[in-house]
């Protein structure tokens, strides 16, 4: 909803999103404006949400004379490239119009896009970029209704009457001072209104209107007055004239009637113009630039003369009068309430105003400073208008009319003693140059001219008489203002208590002004002096010195002193006590019990002390190996009776004892990582292992012990006797190829690696001095690994036996068979190096005839497997012995196994049976063992005849064949159970045939 005082205009929608501007235009009625079928007035950048506005319908309320025709809306804002909208047609309802708003094509809709610059921050369409639409509705034409063009309307001609209250108004009036008062009437009581047309000046006007009887007005330029009768209003002061430089104001008012008719050529328009003077103050036409007065000059001095005048033309002849007020700065406003230093007087002949000095004592505060002076004229009639001159600034210049004082200053700095012409003083005896004298009461001396100021108010200082050879006074330049006196040792050969007499010395200060550059009436010059009773303090000057115990200058023939090292916490070892060799032969006398020792090094504190009678102490630990002599200063200070100290100072030799106080240490790694081969014997190639002691007393041994040892397999070894295979001895050292104590590692007996691989040992070393006062030994770990060699033949297994070397392996063949018999050995080593696998082997001894029949390979994991390649004939051989040689390396250093295979050939009828049973015949024995559950589908008599034959071959083997028993005895309780089982499946099968010769 939006409201103004011509119309009332509002938008009634769902969602209105758009921001709308109404713009009235000149109708005074009532406008209701509803956006039907709105959707979302939303434009986005490359499309458009929700549909365009279908109908605008603009209602209006008629007064019953008027009526409007060829209305139309026009889009503004930011929106007029994406928008258009038709003309407001008539609908049913004659006081209706619409008007459809929609997009424009797509051309448009793309220069539209520049426009959407703006983000939304309603919750409808947070952060989307929209344009603004402004509906204003215009009226191309206006007509009369049928009724009015049937009636006549007259309108007479109002009254304008005006009272002027001033013809003349001054500069420094007051704001809404009343200049004149209108009033006007309309015998039609038709609204009218008053208005400022123009004035002078225009801009800006100095002119308001404001309404003495009725409404008050809006506008202070335009008055309107709708009820009838007279209306009365007054022109006032607006502005302020006392920046206007307008000599004469002038104004024109307007009257115009009928203003609800809203047509010229109904109304009426009345024009009233008025002038008024203004009235200005004084000008100067004589002002100073710059003033400057003495600070002696007399009472009635002039300082500056002003002149002023009454420059209007238009008012009466009127006197100038003239006042003067100090102030305090420069830039203060109000005049100061100090008494008044300088007057002004009226010069009747000329009209001129002149400043005078009123007195003189009061500048006298002000040397150096301004004056600061405003000067007024006024027009002497009833307006009292006035003009002030900018602050005058009136250079008070000094004269060089004082001389410079002495005067003393208190030890608190709290209050100056009255001017001094003598005063007391002291300093020591031979003070060095430069040294400055000490005034009694520790007072300070003042020097100061402050009554002078610039180059009057600077004096030089110099000592003047025979004490001027001794002494001189600061600051030796020229001095401004003020300085504070400094008298200083100049040359201290005089400077002696024993020859001054009296012991003191008279020094003559005197401060000297220079011309005066400013000012007159100046006396002579001003010459005063400063005469300081110097007291030379006698001092213990004399030196003191020391007398060695044994004869000679102190320093280069002390005797050496010695102490042990490691002198522990908490004893104190005396060395020497010096106190009464102590010598003064200062004639003053002096108090014995005020020498004083000290040490003067101060990094010795730790390890030295000096007593208050000069016995000198060892403290601290002293560390042979570190330091072997020490030089120790000790400061003697002798207080004299008057304070004074004297200084000298002995150094004295001390020399450090060594004894044994150091632990031995290891000068190699934290771990050292020896290497052996298995089966030696002998010093360890390397096997040295290194310390040292700083103490040339050093006594050392080493040591060793077992820590932990490991086999190949990284398993603990248990009780490993260490020092039954490896010593270490202990060698000197033989500087300087062998500076360092060493520990020779030794084999004693040599180590087998398939029992100890890795043997981590700890080494100690001892120190055998008996002196030595904490622990004795340090340790270190060494580890020693024992190498392999290819010490070890492999091992042999066959059926899961060992074969020693030169063992036999016996293996049945049966002859004429085309199966390969296969004879599986089992090779490993125990050693790791050289890694061998595969074995190596080689046939030895073997009957030529049957080279052929016999074959031997290499599988992996150690398998050498004896094949049989051609069938053998048991009437041509029963028995084939030959040698398998297996070894572990091709070539080079190889360890070997000799073994003897024989294969005894097999009547293939069984005429034959006398070898003994081989393992593989159990083999043979079990893989039937294996078949037996197929023997329950043979004939009875057949099988009762294999499992007899079976049952004594068995017990042949357990027999032979001690070692296996227990596995045989198993073995045979099963084929009991099998041969039980068999029984009962051959009874219930009593039907089948039975079984023929060659089932067996």
């Amino acid at each position: 909803m939006f409201h103004n005082d011509m119309a009332r205009y509002s938008v009634e929608s769902a969602v209105v999103l758009a921001v709308i501007l109404l713009i009235p235009g000149a109708f005074p009625q009532i406008f209701t404006i509803t956006a039907q079928n709105t959707g979302h007035w939303i434009f986005k950048q490359g499309t458009t949400t929700g549909t365009g506005v279908s109908a605008l319908w603009i209602t209006w309320t008629l007064s019953s004379h008027q009526s409007f025709y060829d209305i139309s809306v026009v889009v503004g804002g930011s929106c007029s490239l994406c928008l258009g909208s038709s003309a407001l047609e008539p609908t049913e309802l004659t006081s209706t119009r619409s008007a459809n708003i929609f997009t424009l094509g797509s051309d448009a809709w793309d220069a539209c896009k520049v426009g959407l610059t703006e983000v939304s921050t309603g919750s409808a369409a947070l952060g989307l970029p929209y344009c603004t639409a402004e509906f204003r509705l215009v009226s191309r034409a206006t007509k009369l209704s049928s009724s009015l063009r049937r009636e006549v309307y007259i309108n007479r001609t109002p009254s304008l009457t005006v009272v002027q209250m001033l013809s003349s108004i001054p500069q420094n009036a007051p704001l809404d001072t009343v200049v004149f008062q209108v009033t006007t009437s309309d015998q039609d009581n038709l609204p009218r209104t008053v208005s400022i047309d123009s004035c002078t000046p225009t801009t800006p006007c100095p002119f308001s209107l404001r309404s003495s009887s009725g409404p008050s007005c809006t506008d202070p330029s335009s008055c309107t007055f709708e009820a009838a009768g007279e209306a009365r209003y007054d022109i006032v002061l607006g502005r302020t004239l006392v920046d206007s430089t307008a000599a004469i104001l002038s104004i024109r008012l307007i009257l115009v009637d009928g203003i609800t008719l809203n047509n010229p050529n109904q109304q009426h328009t009345l024009y009233e113009e008025r002038t008024i003077a203004v009235l200005r103050p004084p000008v100067f036409t004589e002002r100073p630039v710059f003033a400057e007065v003495n600070e002696n000059d007399t009472a009635g001095t002039i300082i500056v003369t002003v002149k002023a005048i009454d420059d209007d033309d238009h008012g009466p002849p009127s006197e100038v009068d003239y006042s003067v007020c100090e102030l305090e700065t420069f830039e203060a406003t109000s005049c100061s309430s100090t008494p008044a230093r300088v007057r002004i007087e009226k010069i009747p002949a000329t009209g001129q105003g002149r400043v005078l000095l009123s007195t003189t004592n009061q500048l006298s505060s002000l040397v150096g400073n301004f004056l600061f002076i405003r000067i007024t004229a006024t027009k002497m009639d009833t307006l009292r208008l006035s003009t002030d001159l900018p602050p005058l600034c009136i250079l008070v210049n000094d004269v060089n009319n004082n001389s410079p004082v002495f005067q003393s200053l208190s030890s608190v700095g709290e209050s100056l003693e009255h001017e001094i012409t003598e005063f007391k003083a002291s300093i020591r005896e031979n003070a060095v140059v430069g040294t400055a004298v000490e005034f009694a009461d520790q007072s300070a001396i003042r020097i100061s001219d402050l009554f002078d100021l610039g180059v009057n108010a600077q004096f030089r200082l110099s000592v003047i008489g025979p004490s001027g050879n001794t002494f001189e006074a600061y600051p030796t330049n020229i001095i401004q203002d003020m300085a504070f006196l400094t008298v200083r040792v100049k040359n201290n050969t005089a400077l002696d208590a024993e020859t001054v007499k009296g012991g003191i010395m008279e020094v003559r200060i005197r401060a000297t002004s220079t011309e005066p550059a400013v000012g007159s009436g100046v006396g002579s010059f001003w010459v005063p002096e400063l005469v300081l009773q110097v007291t030379i303090v006698d001092m213990n000057d004399n030196p003191t010195f020391y007398t060695p115990m044994f004869g000679g200058e102190c320093g280069s023939s002390s005797p050496m002193l010695t102490v042990w090292e490691t002198i522990f916490n908490g004893t104190r070892v005396s060395v020497f006590e010096m106190g009464s060799h102590v010598r003064d032969s200062d004639v003053d006398p002096i108090n014995r019990n005020d020498v004083q020792f000290y040490l003067k090094d101060q990094t010795q504190v730790r390890q030295f002390a000096v007593s208050a009678q000069g016995k000198l102490e060892v403290i601290g630990p002293l560390d042979y190996e570190k330091v072997q002599l020490h030089r120790v200063r000790i400061g003697v200070d002798n207080i004299g009776r008057d304070g004074v100290i004297q200084t000298t100072q002995c150094s004295f030799p001390v020399a450090v004892v060594d004894s044994n106080d150091e632990l031995p240490y290891f000068t190699g790694l934290p771990t050292l990582t020896f290497s052996v081969d298995e089966n030696w014997t002998g010093s360890i190639w390397q096997g040295i292992i290194t310390a040292a002691d700083a103490d040339a007393t050093a006594n050392l041994t080493f040591s060793m012990t077992l820590d932990q040892a490991f086999d190949p397999d990284g398993l603990q070894v248990p009780d490993f006797p260490l020092l039954d295979h490896i010593t270490i001895s202990t060698q000197c050292p033989s500087p300087p190829a062998f500076p360092l104590w060493r520990g020779q590692l030794r084999v004693r007996r040599s180590l087998d690696r398939e029992m100890v691989a890795t043997i981590l040992a700890i080494v100690t070393v001892t120190d055998q001095a008996a002196e030595e006062p904490r622990s004795q030994t340090v340790t270190t770990t060494i580890s020693i690994t024992v190498n392999d060699l290819n010490d070890n033949s492999p091992d042999v297994r066959f059926n899961g036996q060992a074969i020693p070397q030169l063992g036999n392996v016996t293996v049945d063949v049966t002859e004429r068979t085309r199966q390969e018999v296969h004879l599986n050995l089992y090779v490993s080593d125990q050693d790791s190096v050289p890694k061998t696998p595969p074995f190596f082997h080689e046939i030895l001894n073997l009957d030529p005839t049957y080279q052929n029949h016999i074959a031997v390979e290499t599988k992996d994991n150690g398998l050498i497997r004896v094949k049989t390649l051609l069938p053998f004939e048991y009437r041509h051989i029963q028995s084939l012995t030959f040698q398998l040689v297996i070894r572990d390396a091709k070539e080079g250093f190889a360890m070997r196994t000799i073994i003897a295979v024989t294969l005894v050939i097999i009547d293939s009828l069984g005429r034959i049976n006398n070898h003994q049973p081989a393992m593989e015949d159990l083999q043979t024995v079990l893989a039937k063992m294996v078949n037996i559950n197929a023997l329950t589908g043979q004939k009875s008599a057949t099988t009762q005849a294999v499992l007899k034959n079976l049952m004594p071959l068995f017990e042949s083997i357990v027999e032979t064949h001690t070692a296996m028993s227990s596995e045989l005895a198993t073995m045979k309780k099963d084929l009991d159970a099998a041969i039980t089982k068999i029984a009962v499946m051959e009874k219930a099968r009593t039907t089948l045939p039975e079984f023929t010769n060659n089932d067996t």
